[in-house]
């Protein structure tokens, strides 16, 4: 079956909670391996549409939307030529982003990458040069949210902050229904639990790294059950030196604030999204 649409980033700003709390709807079908990476992954770019269709072939003739979430979708100028690919394959496409503080995003966006074996470095090291960072250029919503306007009109694109998702998440989940064609009277239990949040982070020893790459090349797409990949992920931590959530001094603060200050402004006024509360230093 073909997918008709996409959530597309930003990494660590709710979209593993929105893929659940859509998953359950009747009129929905998400791929049962949440992160695709198909536009923005050469290694299963190449696969074709055939491969990618086939992902999504337990859809029925009722199901209305068929998606998948990837948030690697929006790590231009990292990935090439994301958009294009997508509205060559579906001109259609709805396209669903949600945002979140910058900063805190990045902290997170840190966090995961430290714990996945991704981000081996400090915190502070990550700020020396954050142009080059493309976790930085993932907070930078409006720049990303413009390459896909560059194809897609503005009505298929919904724009969503997580901040809406947790204050009113049945409203805002009502909300994503319609955009999609439908039933948002549709009430999903367990709507109130966020996912994926990350808890225990451990930056990889030597042999942790080496299974934490098997796990990336070999299991992360795959269908397998959470059980088996979760002991997986688990034996990873071995060895290894547990990390705590960085709290950036107000100089590094503020290379943030300013990294991300005018697009923040730009998202605001373009696509009416309250960043009011962001880039401010929170209580600890």
């Amino acid at each position: 079956m073909k997918p008709n649409f996409l959530i597309i980033g930003a990494a660590r700003s709710g979209t593993t909670s929105l893929f659940q709390y859509l998953d359950p709807h009747p009129q929905v079908y998400m791929s049962q391996v949440k992160e695709l990476n198909f536009f923005s992954n050469e290694k299963y770019w190449k696969k074709g549409f055939e491969w990618y269709e086939s992902r999504f072939s337990g859809a029925t003739d009722q199901t209305i939307a068929i998606g998948e979430a990837s948030t690697s979708y929006t790590k231009a100028p990292f990935t090439e030529d994301v958009p294009k690919r997508i509205y060559d394959y579906n001109p259609d496409m709805k396209i669903i982003y949600v945002v979140r503080d910058p900063i805190d995003r990045y902290i997170s966006h840190y966090l995961k990458r430290t714990q996945t074996g991704l981000e081996s470095r400090s915190f502070e090291k990550t700020l020396v040069a954050l142009n080059n960072e493309p976790c930085a250029w993932q907070g930078l919503y409006h720049y990303q949210i413009n390459n896909y306007l560059n194809y897609f009109h503005q009505d298929n694109i919904l724009i969503i902050s997580i901040d809406d998702l947790k204050s009113e998440p049945q409203k805002t989940v009502g909300y994503i229904y319609k955009f999609l064609g439908l039933n948002h009277k549709f009430i999903a239990e367990g709507i109130e639990k966020h996912h994926n949040v990350t808890k225990n982070v451990v930056r990889k020893g030597k042999t942790g790294a080496k299974i934490a790459e098997f796990y990336r090349k070999n299991m992360e797409q795959r269908n397998i059950p959470f059980k088996i990949k979760s002991m997986i992920v688990s034996l990873s931590d071995i060895g290894g030196e547990v990390v705590c959530k960085p709290s950036p001094s107000a100089t590094n603060f503020s290379l943030l604030a300013n990294f991300f200050s005018d697009d923040t402004k730009k998202l605001a006024e373009d696509f009416n999204i309250d960043t009011s509360t962001w880039l401010r230093r929170k209580q600890r």
